[in-house]
């Protein structure tokens, strides 16, 4: 009994000083769909979103909407990122 408190006090000692632990096998939920590990999907609004050891990022177009009223952008949401991206023109 005493060996196994001493193993379970060693553990959890371990669990508290390590802030970061990964899980290569870990799934994210997206839009009501399951996504493997290291997988990469492109969203409705135009982001690439990655998952990675269970937890989702997303990446972003840069493009800014143009500041000029000579200007504007086009965008096709249909395409892949990063071609659904804006892409800024003037006349």
């Amino acid at each position: 009994m005493r060996a196994f408190l001493l193993l379970l006090a060693w553990t959890m000692l371990l669990s508290a000083t390590n802030a970061k632990v990964y899980y290569p096998n870990r799934v994210c939920y997206a839009d009501g769909k399951t996504v493997s590990h290291g997988e990469t999907w492109t969203t409705s609004d135009c982001r690439l979103g990655k998952c990675t050891n269970g937890y989702i990022t997303y990446q972003e177009c840069d493009a800014q909407p143009p500041n000029d009223p000579l200007c504007g952008f086009s965008q096709d949401l249909a395409l892949p990122y990063p071609g659904c991206c804006p892409i800024i023109y003037c006349i």
